[in-house]
C-alpha cells in the first residue's frame, strides 16, 4: 500500500487515539478538503468498530505486519492528541522514516522539538488544517521538516545515544 497524503498510526481502541481521529475527521479534514478535495487519510491499527466517520476519504488499514512502508510513503503523519501521556512513539517513528509530522502541543509533549523546524504544531482546527494544507502543497517544506526531524532523532533518540545514558543511570543507582 502506498500513501500519498496523510497517515495516522494507532489503535482506535485507545481512547486518546479515538478522540484524536474524531476531532481530526470532524473538525480539521473538512477544512483541508476545501482546498484539497482529493486528500486521503489512512488510519492504521485496530479500529475497534470505530470506522464510521462518514467520510469516504478516510480508510482503515487495520493491523499491518510492518508499518514502516506506510509511514515512509505518507506525505504527512499526524498526531492530533489531546490526552494521555508517555512517549509519542508514533512521532519518533515518523521522524526516523523521514516523514513530516503535524501534531498538537499535547501530541508533541515531552519531545525536544521546535515548531517549524522539526515538526508543525497546531492546536485548533483552523491552524491544524492550515499546516496540513501547507505541507500537502509544499514538497520543499515537507523535505526540510522531515530531514530536520530525522537528524534530531539521530542526535537525541537513537539507541546509540540513549543506551549509554541509560547504563550510566543504572550505574549511579546501583
Amino acid at each position: 500500500m502506498f500513501i500519498r497524503d496523510i497517515l495516522f498510526t494507532g489503535s482506535l481502541t485507545f481512547e486518546p487515539n479515538l478522540q484524536a481521529m474524531k476531532w481530526f475527521a470532524r473538525e480539521v479534514l473538512p477544512l483541508v478538503k476545501q482546498s484539497r478535495p482529493d486528500v486521503q487519510l489512512i488510519i492504521t491499527g485496530d479500529h475497534g468498530g470505530n470506522n464510521t466517520f462518514g467520510d469516504t476519504s478516510i480508510s482503515f488499514s487495520g493491523y499491518v505486519d510492518d508499518i514502516r512502508p506506510l509511514i515512509a510513503s505518507a506525505w504527512i503523519s499526524i498526531a492530533p492528541i489531546f490526552s494521555g501521556g508517555g512517549t509519542r512513539l508514533k512521532i519518533l517513528e515518523a521522524f526516523g522514516l523521514k516523514t513530516p509530522v503535524i501534531a498538537t502541543s499535547k501530541g508533541a509533549e515531552g519531545l525536544e522539538v521546535q515548531h517549524g523546524k522539526h515538526i508543525l504544531i497546531a492546536d485548533t482546527p483552523g491552524a491544524f488544517a492550515r499546516e496540513t494544507i501547507r505541507l500537502l502543497n509544499d514538497a520543499k517544506l515537507r523535505a526540510e521538516i522531515a530531514l530536520n526531524a530525522y537528524q534530531l532523532t539521530r542526535e537525541k533518540y537513537d539507541w546509540s545515544v540513549i543506551i549509554p545514558d541509560f547504563l550510566s543511570l543504572i550505574g549511579k543507582v546501583a
